[in-house]
């Protein structure tokens, strides 16, 4: 009885350390991952929003329950696609509420937002009325904004070079 008691506590402890193992390779992968997308987007960040960004980046994954790489390589497409760093915050703060009523991913709701102000020539502080636009057209519609940031890259510039207003959806 004494041999089986000490060989049940032996594969006990060679099962939890397996397991530990396990666990630390996800976190050092996780960490590498998280700090990758970070010092991607800090590649466009200066002055205190460089020094800023991890807090940011963490209060958001926070407020929209997803994952830190995910919010940093949001911060990093919107600053590619030309938000400036004063606003980069409150865009994807913005971004993500659209992402979450949306029904997509932070990405795609990006994407959208970026696409809409760079085809008509808009403002980055109408991100939160064009993601209004966007909800509304969800609601009132048979679609999502996920499957509208995925279309509309397509029509965008067609349209904004022809002279129709993006709020003309609006009216």
């Amino acid at each position: 009885m004494t041999d089986s008691f000490e060989d049940l506590i032996k594969n006990g402890i060679q099962e939890t350390a397996k397991e530990l193992k396990e666990l630390a390779t996800l976190t050092e992968e996780y960490g590498t991952k998280s700090e990758t997308a970070l010092a991607k987007a800090q590649t466009l960040l200066t002055g205190d929003m460089y020094d800023g960004a991890n807090e940011l980046i963490r209060n958001q994954t926070k407020m929209f329950g997803r994952d830190y790489s995910d919010i940093a390589e949001g911060w990093y497409q919107a600053l590619s696609a030309a938000v400036p760093n004063d606003k980069i915050s409150a865009f994807t703060e913005t971004s993500g509420k659209l992402s979450i009523s949306g029904f997509t991913d932070s990405a795609t709701s990006i994407d959208a937002l970026t696409t809409i102000i760079n085809a008509f020539k808009l403002s980055h502080d109408e991100a939160a009325k064009l993601a209004s636009v966007l909800i509304n057209t969800q609601n009132l519609g048979k679609t999502t904004v996920g499957e509208l940031g995925q279309e509309i890259s397509t029509v965008a510039s067609t349209a904004s070079l022809s002279g129709v207003s993006f709020y003309v959806c609006d009216e």
